[in-house]
């Protein structure tokens, strides 16, 4: 059983509330968020001061650092391949024929439930 100190929780708890009601607002799937959130957040686990790469380095007795840069490479990649697919997901969503977005009241609603309760008023 892993342990764990609260950092992913806190990072899906502040990404997740902050952001939400933009993507209602402009009226993108909410379903990318957490997508997004969890892609970046799993690659920047890999830096040397979070507490998986701590635990790691202190069961196998070496360096943070050390166990760190043969990661470099494959965490920029990753890093890169999330930025290159929230743009690709961004482009998309502009693509998105407008009737497809309603904005009423206030509130817009993507692709989610808040669609058909929209709709049906």
């Amino acid at each position: 059983m892993t342990r764990s100190n609260g950092q992913a929780a806190t990072t899906y708890v502040i990404t997740i509330t902050a952001f939400l009601p933009i993507y209602r607002r402009v009226g993108i799937n909410t379903l990318h968020l957490p997508m997004l959130t969890g892609m970046s957040a799993g690659i920047m686990n890999m830096l040397p001061w979070t507490a998986a790469t701590l635990r790691a380095a202190s069961v196998i007795k070496m360096d943070p650092v050390d166990l760190w840069r043969p990661l470099v490479i494959p965490q920029a990649i990753g890093l890169f391949a999330a930025i290159f697919i929230a743009w690709w997901i961004g482009q998309d969503e502009k693509l998105r024929p407008a009737e497809t977005t309603l904005i009423t009241g206030g509130e817009a609603a993507g692709d989610d439930d808040l669609a058909d309760s929209v709709l049906q008023k």
